[in-house]
C-alpha cells in the first residue's frame, strides 16, 4: 500500500489504524466495520481528525466511502474526512500532497462557515512549512 510505504519511512509519524475485513464482512459490505473502527478510535484516542483512505478492495467493490464518512461524522466527536485520491494511480508524494490539500481545504471551509477563520496578516513575515 502506498500510504503504508510512505508512513514506514517516518519514525515519529502519527499511528495508523487499518480496518481489516474478512470474507464474511466483504460479503455484506464493510460499512458497519469501518464506522465501528472510526468510533472506537474516536473514543480511545480522541483524535482531531480521522482520514479514511480508499483501498484496492473498497475500489473494486465500489463501496460508497463518502457515505461511510458522512455516517461516521454523526456518531463521533472528531472530524472525519475521506481522502479522495486514488493512491494506486499516483506516486506516494502526489498522494500525500493531494491528501494534505484536502485537509487544508476541509479546515478552511469548516472555519470559514463558522465565521472563525482568522485572515489577519502578521506584523512580521511568517510561514508554516509542512
Amino acid at each position: 500500500n502506498v500510504m503504508c510505504s510512505m508512513l514506514e519511512r517516518e519514525r515519529d509519524f502519527t499511528p495508523v489504524t487499518a480496518s481489516i475485513v474478512d470474507r464474511h464482512v466483504l460479503a455484506r459490505g464493510s460499512q458497519e466495520k469501518v464506522i465501528e473502527n472510526i468510533v472506537q478510535k474516536d473514543v480511545t484516542d480522541t483524535p482531531d481528525l480521522v482520514i479514511v483512505t480508499p483501498t484496492c478492495t473498497s475500489s473494486i467493490l465500489q463501496e460508497d466511502l463518502a457515505n461511510f464518512v458522512e455516517k461516521a461524522t454523526h456518531v463521533t466527536n472528531c472530524d472525519v474526512l475521506l481522502a479522495d485520491v486514488n493512491h494506486y494511480r499516483v506516486n506516494e508524494l502526489q498522494a500525500a500532497d493531494k491528501t494534505l490539500e484536502q485537509v487544508v481545504k476541509f479546515y478552511v471551509n469548516k472555519y470559514s462557515k463558522a465565521g472563525i477563520l482568522d485572515n489577519t496578516k502578521t506584523e512580521r513575515p511568517s510561514v508554516n512549512i509542512l
